[in-house]
């Protein structure tokens, strides 16, 4: 069973990622912008499935807990460095204490990627 997007295999990271922000726009009351990043089809594909994963469940968290209106997804490259930005103008939570209480395991997740 593959749950990862066709277009992650076939297209690259930027499509994937384009592809799940334009199928979460049109069911949610929540309007999620990504801007394509130049190079990101550089990465390995490994990094970019961990990648791909770690936006999802950031994406989902806000979703389901933030009560924001707006997530806004941003990527650089900077040399050998990949910096991964998603904000939203919902709620905010203490990370270190979710952290520390068994029902966060969504922050556990992308702590472990």
């Amino acid at each position: 069973l593959n749950l990862l997007p066709r277009e992650l295999e076939t297209e690259g990271l930027n499509a994937a990622i384009e592809s799940f922000v334009e199928r979460i726009n049109s069911i949610n009351r929540i309007q999620i912008n990504y801007l394509p990043v130049a190079g990101i089809q550089e990465i390995d594909k490994e990094k970019a499935m961990v990648l791909f994963r770690v936006i999802q469940e950031i994406v989902s968290n806000s979703i389901k807990h933030s009560k924001a209106s707006v997530i806004d997804i941003g990527i650089v490259l900077d040399h050998s460095r990949l910096i991964v930005e998603i904000r939203d103008d919902g709620t905010g939570f203490d990370y270190e204490r979710c952290l520390q209480q068994k029902h966060h395991s969504g922050l556990k997740n992308i702590q472990s990627r």
